[in-house]
């Protein structure tokens, strides 16, 4: 996947006395980076004593006479506590790799139209296209698994995170490599599954003496099979009439479809007496059943699914206090060995 950057480098040029306020474009940022796939938006504002207008063209074509390339403007006038009158236009344009014809580079001209010398102003805007390169990888149990976001402006700077919490190379299992471009998980497990978020951080020049910087954030998928938060019993003892939960505590990214089957793989359908629950945001991973009976007694299996694995968990629903018939098998066999015992050493004596 590509993400496309616009460099727009931006050059004022004033009157040299003006009573006004400077003409500008929001935000200041110089250069200044937008994402592909986002929305290119500038807004041109000038303050002065009386309504001016505002124009755009885009490598000296009216960008309103340029059908089916997705520009827009919209301005606005608004007076202010000063008595001046502040004009803004916004120029919008949907971006995408195929603008590289058209609009990388570009330059992009914002001026004043006033009969008055003095309020006349240009900013120029020139635009760069570039891209970034991403993977989405899958979890393979106890193997390496490689993330990627590689911008090809050499001088962005990359910080992964995962939950808010910032990636480095203290971590023993998380390696980072090629100036952060590559982030290595070792020894991958299911739990490692999840949303990455790589930053593109760069540099955006300064203004009032302050560096300004721009950060453009990209989710990374990592997918992985469901597995167990946490071990639960196979066994689970319950009484007649009684009520019964069973949960499923699977977790997975991307999230699970689950289902519950009877021991013989008929599917267990919600009634008056059966509910399914949500347990930790994954649908349907809680069974409850009410008002139990002797056929509700058996084998469960709570199944779930994504598009990287599934995974099987099985219940055994007893009576309360009840011994499993290999129990009581158990118990007959244990009685009949003594019963010999005491034969044999009674015929002995």
């Amino acid at each position: 996947m590509k993400i496309v950057f616009v460099l727009a480098v931006i050059i004022c040029k004033m009157a040299e006395e003006t009573v006004t306020g400077d003409l500008a474009i929001q935000p200041g940022y110089n250069p200044f980076w937008v994402l592909e796939g986002t929305q290119f938006s500038a807004t041109c504002v000038k303050e002065a004593p009386t309504r001016v207008a505002l124009m755009w063209n885009v490598n000296g074509m009216d960008p309103q006479t340029m059908k089916g390339r997705g520009y827009r403007i919209r301005g606005t006038t608004v007076r202010v506590d000063s008595g001046h009158v502040r004009t803004s236009s916004r120029l919008t344009k949907e971006l995408a790799v195929s603008d590289a014809v058209d609009f990388g580079p570009a330059i992009v001209v914002c001026e004043t139209v006033a009969e008055s010398e003095e309020l006349k102003e240009q900013i120029f805007v020139s635009v760069h296209l570039f891209s970034v390169f991403t993977e989405h990888p899958n979890i393979s149990e106890g193997e390496d698994v490689s993330l990627k976001c590689a911008p090809d402006y050499e001088d962005a700077k990359v910080i992964w995170s995962r939950d808010g919490h910032v990636i480095d190379n203290s971590s023993r299992r998380l390696v980072l490599e090629d100036r952060n471009r590559t982030l290595i998980i070792q020894k991958s497990r299911s739990q490692d599954a999840g949303m990455y978020q790589c930053s593109v951080r760069i540099p955006a020049g300064v203004k009032d003496g302050e560096h300004l910087e721009q950060t453009f954030n990209r989710n990374i998928h990592v997918s992985g099979k469901p597995y167990l938060q946490k071990e639960t019993p196979v066994q689970v003892g319950s009484v007649i009439n009684g009520t019964l939960t069973l949960t499923c505590p699977v977790a997975a990214f991307p999230l699970p479809e689950v289902y519950w089957l009877r021991g013989d793989d008929s599917p267990v359908l919600p009634s008056s007496r059966l509910a399914y629950a949500a347990y930790e945001g994954v649908a349907d991973a809680k069974l409850t059943i009410a008002n139990l009976t002797k056929q509700d007694f058996g084998v469960y299996n709570c199944v779930a699914q994504n598009s990287v694995g599934r995974l099987v968990k099985e219940f055994k629903v007893t009576v309360a206090g009840a011994r499993s018939s290999f129990d009581f098998a158990r118990s007959a066999v244990l009685v009949v060995s003594c019963a010999c015992l005491v034969v044999l050493l009674g015929g002995g004596i």
